[in-house]
């Protein structure tokens, strides 16, 4: 896993918690808090759709797929 992608956390982490938290983002939202600068492309929504989110262990990585 590139390190640019991930976040080291000292200590274990809850994965069960985490998925359960993950499932709010199931659903449509607007992700416009996270884009760097909407006002450039004004016409594009932000507006996605979630249709499915998990949060699994993959050795020593927990991962959002």
């Amino acid at each position: 896993m590139s390190s640019r992608f991930a976040y080291r956390v000292a200590g274990g982490l809850d994965v069960a918690a985490m998925n359960q938290a993950c499932q709010t983002l199931v659903g449509k939202h607007d992700f416009a808090s996270f884009a760097s600068d909407v006002s450039a492309e004004l016409e594009k929504s932000t507006i996605r759709e979630v249709y499915r989110a998990k949060v699994v262990r993959d050795g020593d990585n927990v991962v959002l797929i």
